[in-house]
């Protein structure tokens, strides 16, 4: 749907969004960078995930000072 391949369930995929609860109305940018926690959005679920979040969608939060060997990130560029 979104055009990537193979990817979901991979590693989890860093965000640059603050992990915080979604508002109730609409938003533009619903997920501000991260406070003073360093706490970031994760997504996509790893290898070592259970099924229900290998998939885009499945969102999940992660200290910035934190590692695991299931974290990673994607690349991208804009023209």
């Amino acid at each position: 749907e979104l055009g990537f391949h193979d990817l979901s369930g991979n590693v989890w995929e860093w965000c640059q969004d603050g992990h915080f609860t979604y508002p109730t109305d609409a938003q533009k940018d619903p997920c501000p960078e991260a406070d003073s926690t360093r706490t970031y959005v994760i997504r996509g679920g790893g290898w070592n995930s259970g099924q229900s979040d290998c998939r885009y969608t499945s969102r999940s939060s992660y200290s910035a000072t934190g590692n695991n060997a299931d974290l990673g990130l994607r690349l991208a560029i804009t023209k």
